[in-house]
């Protein structure tokens, strides 16, 4: 960075408010991934060196490193960001916000109130109140006294509206999974106005850095569908990701406590299965990094073998097929 750009970002770090700070991902999430290395660059670049920033998609299989990407890049820029899960029932209310009711018990003081009497005898009659007819007054009065429960309605604000009050990243997780009507209410904040109406507050316009990441997977992923090509306009950056060629690396840093030898075993492992997916003759739901972490980190009483049995091989039960290509395949590699 030159001297202008670094005291742009150093503006930036300063401008968020401590609420954000928790949705900066630690630089501990920063993970290089071998296949998203050069997206994570990428992206870095065009944040850095564009003239603004633009709404990103990154399209892939399970276990591409989509979100890890999000992680990295955010920690890296440190940006917070909103996350918004999709899901065909999603709605407004989950992106946007909605009205909420909060109550509060108001009680009169009723010290209050008998001091400002004593006050105004004592002034009348100009003579002092003894301490009992006193005590007796205030013994009286909060007998009498009255709670008040007062109910307001407030604007409770969800992921798209803080992002674009304080100028950060929204994501919608696996965005090709939400209904289309729904998402359909967001293009105004998603092109270069960057604005919307919303009920209590009225015209929200994105403050500076706020912009829009989507993860989705391929067409063709049960309950995925084609995202509406006014929506996809609107993503100006897309990557597609691949699987990792191998997760090393990966296991290293997430299972530190791990053995060597078990690592390059797993490592082995996955490379294989990874050949086996690109010839279609298994799913990728195989291929997923958590799986293969989980077999390091919870072996139990058994065998490293055993563990990606059950973390690994067994992950997909109704398609017996590819378990059993699966086991082949373990077999070869341990015997």
């Amino acid at each position: 960075l030159n001297v202008k750009q670094a005291e742009a970002v150093c503006a930036t770090w300063q401008s968020y408010p401590n609420e954000c700070l928790e949705y900066i991902p630690s630089l501990d999430k920063v993970t290089f991934v071998e296949s998203a290395d050069r997206e994570l660059y990428e992206c870095l670049g065009y944040c850095c060196n564009g003239g603004t920033l633009e709404n990103m998609r990154f399209i892939g299989i399970q276990s591409s490193g989509k979100n890890t990407l999000v992680d990295s890049l955010c920690a890296l820029l440190y940006k917070p960001y909103y996350a918004i899960s999709c899901s065909s029932e999603i709605t407004k209310e989950h992106i946007e916000g909605a009205d909420t009711l909060s109550y509060e018990v108001i009680q009169e003081d009723p010290k209050a109130i008998v001091e400002e009497i004593i006050n105004k005898l004592e002034t009348e009659t100009k003579a002092p109140l003894t301490a009992d007819t006193k005590a007796m007054m205030l013994i009286e009065a909060q007998s009498i006294g009255k709670k008040q429960l007062v109910q307001t309605i407030e604007f409770c604000e969800e992921a798209i509206v803080k992002a674009m009050r304080y100028g950060c990243f929204v994501l919608f997780d696996e965005i090709n999974l939400a209904l289309s009507a729904v998402l359909g209410r967001y293009h105004s904040a998603l092109d270069n106005r960057k604005e919307i109406v919303l009920p209590r507050i009225g015209l929200l316009k994105a403050r500076s850095g706020f912009a829009a990441i989507a993860t989705m997977n391929p067409i063709g992923y049960i309950g995925t569908r084609e995202m509406n090509q006014a929506l996809e306009s609107r993503f100006t950056l897309t990557f597609e990701l691949k699987a990792p060629t191998e997760i090393k690396s990966i296991l290293k840093k997430n299972c530190p406590n791990s053995k060597d030898e078990d690592i390059a075993y797993v490592d082995n492992f996955y490379r294989k299965v990874r050949t086996l997916v690109l010839n279609e003759e298994i799913s990728d739901a195989f291929l997923a990094i958590r799986n293969y972490e989980n077999a390091l980190l919870n072996m139990g009483f058994g065998t490293l073998k055993k563990s990606l049995l059950r973390h690994v091989c067994m992950v997909s039960a109704n398609d017996m097929d590819s378990v059993t290509v699966m086991k082949d395949t373990l077999d070869a590699i341990f015997g």
